[in-house]
């Protein structure tokens, strides 16, 4: 007979078991809420000690205010720069369209001293030389 008992106790047809916790839902409910508030705290806590260990929080130190002043310094001077390089590069640019437009018109005015050469010589053809005895020649 215990072997019976035994056996329907441990088997499919055992009788059905309901497992409840001791606690009621609002205290755990509560538990829950106590612990979130004191993971809160911590992290709040580490997150201000942290700021305190890299020196951002509370008032600026004698470093860091002349740190501050030599970065003001070195940033106007890095504008400045800027400005005379932009400057140098705007007469620079300036400077070689010039170079450019005098460059082609050195080449018109070659042309056109050229065409002049070949008229002069056509005319010359047409001057007889033998006969004048008084020419310039040019």
């Amino acid at each position: 007979m215990r072997l019976r008992l035994l056996r329907r106790r441990l088997t499919v047809s055992a009788p059905r078991m309901a497992v409840r916790s001791a606690l009621p839902w609002p205290f755990r409910w509560a538990v829950l809420a106590l612990v979130f508030g004191f993971s809160a705290a911590l992290a709040l806590w580490a997150f201000e000690f942290g700021k305190v260990i890299a020196g951002v929080d509370g008032a600026p130190s004698a470093q860091t205010t002349s740190l501050r002043v030599a970065l003001e310094k070195a940033q106007k001077e890095r504008d400045e720069a800027s400005a005379i390089a932009n400057t140098s590069q705007t007469l620079l640019t300036a400077g070689s369209a010039a170079q450019e437009q005098l460059m082609a018109q050195n080449k018109l005015l070659e042309q056109e001293i050229l065409s002049l050469r070949d008229d002069l010589g056509f005319f010359e053809k047409l001057i007889p030389m033998s006969g004048v005895a008084g020419t310039a020649s040019w």
